[in-house]
């Protein structure tokens, strides 16, 4: 064998053994903190630098002719031995299928590897004549390259988000201007009002869990969030008031309504100004002032750093895949320790939670109001509330829920509450629990409205 066949041949086992021991903890411990992208980001340069330096002591060792052809052989060697071995470690390891692994290594993060990959080869290449001018060429180059993959991932995460959307929702005329909705599954129906960075399909995702049980789910979009407009007093009165003319125009009578973080205000507005039209009042993890002091507190920076993001689908793209851990431990008001270690499942729900935020742009009016309303105080009269109430949070929710939960139970009369002792404000690791409790509520709700109906045609006779 040549000695530049031998020297890539140990270039590609010496560069092997060092990414499979940095790809295990970027994988395992830096992949849970700063999502994908950040772990390759954070992998990508440390990987190039060693690999500049042992290419230049592997050229020395083997005396690898200077010839364009002998570097060329070199590289070659090493990069051929390397998808080799990344294939059969993705066939072996991960228990992936040769398309699932070339998907895998052309998408996104893994784009960006095998970008790294491709200058990996090139650096013997690179050493000859100025090797530090060409350097800074293919660095210059491998930048260009990554933003160029990112930008293409952020283009195909908006383009998904809006394929997401498209065809799902209908349109109906309010007192307050156009509303979004839309409808799921068959059975009695719930109005499901979504939280901050919601909509229409945000109320559909949190309740797949109680489809099962044979429930329907009408979920608007509030004002600002998506095709619902945004009127002169978006107030959660003023949107209770608009829930009436969606449920006139559904012609429904009366129904349950659900509310979920920030959604909660409307929903317990709805139940006070339409008690004949409010079956029942479930509120989750409410986001509502209800001791005069905003529960949720901010730095200057913290504010206009979400101020921005909520703008902006491009800054919330990035922040969402360089700093995960950070956005669902403020978006999301959730430990990313326990997102970690949940089952697959949770976690896929959680994670999920975070990217349907995008389009976020859409959502920001209604996302900035939700800010508003949530930080005033919410001067809502709870023990006028006379429809029956659940009310559920979880104990170390980040935006002080439980708190406002118990205050909210004890005024309403009869209220039954349900606080988990963890899951923070998307309830982690309960949201089996969280709908099999809501569906014996709502049981429990129809048991008494058969009961009622009964008596009632009994007195008739």
């Amino acid at each position: 064998m040549s000695a530049a066949g031998k020297a890539g041949l140990t270039y590609f086992a010496g560069m092997f053994a060092l990414g499979f021991v940095l790809g295990t903890a970027r994988v395992l411990l830096i992949a849970p903190v700063l999502g994908a992208w950040g772990a390759t980001f954070a992998e990508l340069p440390v990987m190039l630098a060693i690999s500049w330096l042992y290419c230049a002591w592997l050229l020395r060792r083997f005396a690898v002719p200077g010839a364009a052809g002998a570097r060329l052989l070199m590289g070659a060697v090493a990069f051929i031995l390397l998808m080799v071995a990344e294939v059969l470690l993705g066939i072996g390891l991960f228990g992936r299928d040769l398309p699932q692994q070339v998907q895998e290594m052309t998408n996104g993060p893994g784009l960006a590897g095998l970008a790294g990959q491709l200058a990996f080869a090139a650096f013997p290449l690179l050493r000859l004549g100025r090797p530090r001018r060409n350097l800074l060429l293919a660095g210059a180059g491998l930048a260009a390259v990554g933003i160029a993959i990112g930008a293409r991932d952020y283009t195909d995460a908006v383009r998904m988000a809006e394929a997401r959307l498209a065809g799902r929702s209908a349109l109906v005329a309010t007192s307050q201007g156009r509303m979004e909705y839309a409808v799921a599954g068959a059975g009695t129906p719930i109005l499901m009002i979504h939280g901050t960075g919601g909509g229409f399909d945000q109320g559909l995702s949190f309740t797949e869990g109680l489809l099962p049980y044979g429930f329907q789910v009408i979920a608007p979009s509030r004002f600002g969030y998506l095709r619902s407009d945004f009127p002169a007093d978006p107030s959660s009165a003023n949107q209770a008031d608009a829930y009436v003319d969606l449920l006139d125009r559904l012609g429904i009578a009366r129904i349950v309504v659900a509310g979920g973080s920030a959604g909660a205000l409307s929903a317990a507005q709805f139940a006070l100004r339409h008690p004949d039209r409010c079956a029942g009042l479930i509120m989750i993890v409410p986001a509502a002032n209800v001791r005069g002091a905003d529960p949720v507190t901010m730095t200057g920076t913290q504010e206009f750093a979400v101020r921005r993001l909520t703008t902006s689908n491009l800054l919330f793209w990035a922040a969402s895949r360089l700093a995960r851990d950070r956005m669902i431990e403020t978006l999301l008001a959730t430990d990313p320790a326990l997102v970690r270690n949940a089952s697959a499942s949770e976690r896929a729900r959680a994670h999920r939670i975070l990217d349907e935020i995008i389009p976020i742009e859409p959502r920001s009016r209604g996302m900035l109001n939700d800010a508003l309303l949530a930080g005033n105080p919410a001067r809502i009269d709870f023990s006028r509330i006379r429809a029956p109430t659940l009310v559920i949070s979880a104990e170390d929710d980040r935006f002080g829920t439980a708190a406002t939960a118990r205050d909210i139970a004890a005024a309403a009369p009869g209220a039954k509450l349900l606080i988990f002792p963890d899951g923070g404000h998307i309830w982690v690791g309960h949201d089996q629990q969280l709908w099999r409790a809501v569906a014996g509520f709502l049981r429990g709700i129809e048991t008494r409205a058969g009961l009622a109906q009964r008596l009632a045609i009994r007195e008739e006779r």
